[in-house]
């Protein structure tokens, strides 16, 4: 390694460790905030189904032939997963869902969804979310799963959702999708 290099590292990487001392308090802090979620949602929650619709390969990423190659409707599709409403009315669930891909290959991904909500529970309601989990494809990694963070957005009414998340895209070609499902939440 070069020196120059090396001497620009070294300092950031002490203070790392230097840090490191103080982190596992809120490592723990973290850990039992997520261990109360999880136990809130299979104590309190109620079953979802998920029904994946489209996969919007977005123009300006994907030239007219890319977008006509690709599939757009990931049918055979199925989800299911478990969710409940915190005292603020905003929506937390564990969730898995299985579809073809844009390549038209079996896809998976499983995790942990948050949508902010706004409106009224029991009618018109809306918001932004993100979701966090493992998901799966066969032209990255082979379908081992992956680790994937993405925003997501909820359009509503009562127990029926649709909802998009948005897979980004570093180049041209890849990503810049929005990803619809349906969602019925059981009461």
């Amino acid at each position: 390694m070069n020196f120059r290099v090396f001497s620009a590292i070294l300092p950031g990487l002490l203070s790392l460790n230097a840090q490191a001392v103080e982190q596992p308090r809120w490592f723990a802090q973290q850990w039992d905030a997520a261990s109360a979620e999880v136990k809130a949602i299979s104590e309190q929650g109620k079953w979802d189904f998920y029904e994946p619709v489209y996969a919007w390969h977005l123009p300006y990423a994907y030239n007219s032939g890319q977008r006509d190659r690709y599939n757009n409707t990931p049918w055979p599709a199925v989800g299911i997963g478990k969710g409940y409403y915190d005292e603020q009315g905003n929506r937390s669930g564990l969730y898995a869902m299985e579809f073809i891909d844009s390549n038209k290959k079996w896809s998976a991904m499983a995790g942990y969804g948050k949508t902010w909500l706004y409106g009224n529970r029991e009618g018109f309601n809306y918001g932004p979310g993100v979701t966090a989990g493992l998901m799966t494809r066969e032209d990255y990694f082979g379908r081992f799963p992956f680790p994937a963070i993405l925003p997501t957005a909820t359009l509503g009414y009562d127990s029926f959702k649709i909802e998009t998340a948005y897979v980004a895209g570093f180049k041209k070609g890849t990503g810049n999708i929005l990803f619809f499902w349906l969602k019925y939440e059981l009461k």
